[in-house]
């Protein structure tokens, strides 16, 4: 047995009489039980040990129905064309439907992660994500996340590298001609 609960309220002239208790009995649940069915969004259920009468909560342990992870409804890819204080203006190709033409979005500083927001700068490529997160409880939110993508920058000497090769190359087309 685990605990005791005291508890009886009697009525007297219409006011709660709180000197008499009876204590009720509760215990553990076993692990000896009976599949149980499943209850939507029910975590316990309490049942009547037929043997002695005790009372017990056990947890109900329903198998997963579905992921509870992200299901997306919209992607995007956006080129930063222009950036104006607090906000930027983006051009957005539709990667959930391709045949979509290209649209101009503006957007304010706020709907980037303070880790991303040093990056956009024209020219910087980001993705738009929209769709909804289900928790395990059954609770349902519309998510919109952007993250901007991460190249590394090119150094002088890469571009002096390039540049050596593109003159090699112009050597080898000219002398073709």
């Amino acid at each position: 047995m685990l605990a005791a609960a005291e508890i009886n309220v009697t009525q007297s002239q219409g006011q709660a009489d709180w000197a008499s208790t009876t204590e009720i009995p509760v215990k553990a649940p076993r692990l000896r039980h009976e599949p149980l069915e499943p209850l939507s969004r029910a975590t316990s259920r309490t049942v009547i040990d037929p043997r002695d009468g005790v009372a017990a909560t056990i947890p109900i342990s329903a198998p997963l129905e579905r992921s509870y992870g992200f299901k997306l409804l919209q992607q995007w890819e956006g080129s930063v064309s222009e950036v104006e204080g607090e906000e930027f203006r983006a051009v957005l190709r539709d990667l959930t439907n391709r045949d979509n033409p290209e649209e101009v979005a503006s957007f304010t500083f706020d709907q980037i992660d303070p880790p991303d927001r040093q990056f956009i700068t024209p020219g910087a490529v980001f993705y738009w994500w929209i769709g909804y997160q289900d928790s395990p409880t059954g609770t349902r939110w519309t998510v919109s996340t952007m993250r901007v993508r991460r190249l590394p920058a090119w150094t002088r000497s890469d571009i002096r590298h390039i540049e050596r090769d593109v003159e090699a190359f112009r050597g080898l087309f000219a002398s073709e001609e």
